[in-house]
């Protein structure tokens, strides 16, 4: 016990030192290339350098399409101040760092292992997109298609059709009762896409033809062959894309296959046949469980492993309604993708793409968003706290926020102050005011709804003076004169605090976030020692925006 617990220990040391050499071997790079070519130190925070390629690794990294261009190069400053306290504080052995570190490293070699192996080599040629052409697609029919009821008159019909009787023509004028077909249409068939009957059906159907009858499940088909066309430039040019996909795929998966088969020689993989029999769909006895069904240089799987994978398999396929397979033929999928998974991660881990660029950098910057994230949740989250009685004052404080404003929906009438006074005069001994407001505005007047808080002062106080259905007396307006019918009035209503309430705890939570977060940094500056280079922003800052220019000019 005391010796695992020394190596679990040496294991530790050795994680933190290697992490640490890694930050120490970056700096080294950066100032390497700073005194060997140009001055390119942007900034110095607490003696790190970081270089104006820095700046752009994290700034390609970090910004979003519209986020614009900052005036100084402080928010990288203040990243770096974060990760290097984060750094300081051993955050990076935290197990969520180190679980999200994983899963992001582990997805992004998987990808990359495939652009590499798989993607990267796949390529199609015209010849074997002719080639695929000419064997999935060619020759193409097009043929008329009958639908009739069996044992109608219409079979007489076809078989006069059929000798020459009568025309096609007037075989589709006769209605179903006079011996016609219930439905008739014209369709297209590529040979080497039918199967079963209708393959053998049209196969080697001539033009003109007329096929024998075929039964359908509520009535009876024959065909009269139109046209037979074999190899055509323009229908291969509008199928290429769908055949440049196929071909991809199919590529793609010899690729993957022959991977597979190289990864499993190199990691050695061996599957006991033997133990894999005696497994079934109940769970191993005891003496089964721990056999190695899978050995392999870098891990084994027992047969315990294998059947929980094969349980898994068999409950998600009963799940998504697939239909069930014999024992076998599970145990034999579920084996090929344990071993295609594993090889292939393994690989992947094994090139360690971290350390290659262009993927070093999305790394190095996804390991300090981690940090970043990290040393918030310990330092920042905590002070994030909302009470109930934060969040009642703030709704009371703010309670025009939380409500509805008093609205008006009204009708304004305005015109030459002889028009209006005139259309008042009719409106004031008893003529319909809509009536009276058509005579002179074509359609009548819109309906206007609107706060009452953004009214004008005079005509707020004329609206506020009448009731729903009233006309208000002529007054002055803009030019001349108008009047206002209040159809609606409708009072300013208060939101319930607790419809708004999580509203509200989202929007405190975010500024005390905020407050914290800046309360941070302020400290991180206070006791470090920064210096920026503004020769080398200004230039870096120019380069960056013409990059910009550029590409939005693409």
């Amino acid at each position: 016990m005391e010796r695992k617990g020394t190596v679990v220990m040496r294991r530790f040391v050795i994680g933190v030192c290697v992490f640490l050499l890694s930050y120490a071997g970056l700096a080294q790079e950066r100032a390497v290339a700073a005194w060997f070519w140009e001055e390119t130190n942007l900034a110095t925070v607490n003696g790190t350098e970081y270089s104006a390629q820095d700046f752009k690794n994290w700034w390609w990294n970090w910004r979003e399409e519209a986020t614009p261009l900052p005036e100084s190069p402080e928010e990288f400053i203040e990243w770096q101040l974060l990760v290097q306290e984060a750094t300081k504080m051993q955050l990076f052995l935290e197990p969520t760092y180190r679980s999200k570190v994983g899963t992001f490293l582990k997805v992004r070699s998987l990808m990359l292992l495939q652009e590499e192996e798989v993607n990267g080599k796949v390529s199609v040629s015209d010849g074997e997109v002719r080639n695929f052409y000419r064997e999935e697609y060619i020759p193409k029919l097009r043929a008329r298609v009958f639908y009739y009821i069996a044992g109608s008159p219409t079979e007489e019909r076809i078989t006069a059709l059929r000798n020459g009787i009568l025309s096609v023509e007037e075989f589709i004028a006769l209605k179903p009762e006079e011996g016609g077909a219930t439905y008739h249409e014209e369709k297209v068939f590529r040979i080497p896409q039918l199967q079963g009957e209708w393959r053998t059906l049209l196969e080697d159907a001539k033009v003109g033809e007329i096929t024998p009858p075929v039964t359908m499940d509520k009535g009876v088909v024959v065909l009269k062959i139109e046209e037979r066309q074999g190899e055509d430039p323009q229908d291969m040019e509008q199928l290429k894309g769908i055949i440049l996909k196929k071909l991809q795929a199919r590529k793609a998966d010899e690729l993957t296959a022959r991977l597979v088969d190289i990864l499993g020689k190199k990691y050695n993989m061996q599957v006991d046949e033997e133990v894999l029999a005696q497994i079934d769909l109940s769970p191993p006895a005891e003496e089964l469980a721990n056999k190695l069904v899978i050995s392999s240089k870098q891990g084994d799987v027992t047969a315990a492993n294998f059947w929980g994978s094969l349980q898994s398999e068999k409950n998600f396929r009963e799940k998504n309604k697939f239909p069930p397979e014999e024992v076998d033929v599970l145990k034999k999928r579920v084996l090929a993708s344990m071993i295609s998974q594993t090889v292939v991660s393994w690989e992947a881990a094994d090139r360690h793409y971290e350390e290659k660029e262009p993927f070093k950098w999305v790394y190095r910057f996804y390991c300090d968003h981690r940090l970043n994230k990290e040393i918030e949740k310990r330092l920042v989250e905590p002070k994030v706290k909302v009470d109930e009685p934060e969040l009642e004052q703030f709704y009371r404080e703010n309670s025009e926020r939380f409500s509805h404003p008093e609205m008006v929906d009204f009708m304004l009438l305005e015109g030459e102050t002889q028009t209006i006074s005139a259309m008042w005069q009719k409106i004031s001994i008893g003529h319909d005011f809509f009536e009276v407001a058509a005579e002179h505005v074509p359609g009548g007047p819109s309906l206007q709804q609107m706060p009452v808080s953004q009214l004008g002062p005079e005509l707020k106080e004329i609206v506020s003076s009448l009731r729903p259905g009233e006309v208000s007396l002529p007054f002055a307006f803009k030019n001349g004169s108008a009047l206002v019918r209040l159809v609606k009035y409708k009072e300013k209503v208060s939101v319930p605090f607790v419809q708004v309430k999580e509203q509200i705890r989202q929007e405190l939570s975010r500024l005390k976030y905020q407050q914290a977060r800046e309360e941070l940094l302020r400290r991180l500056k206070e006791g470090s020692e920064i210096s920026i280079n503004p020769k080398v922003w200004k230039k870096l800052r120019k380069e960056l925006a013409n990059a910009d220019v550029a590409v939005k000019n693409k």
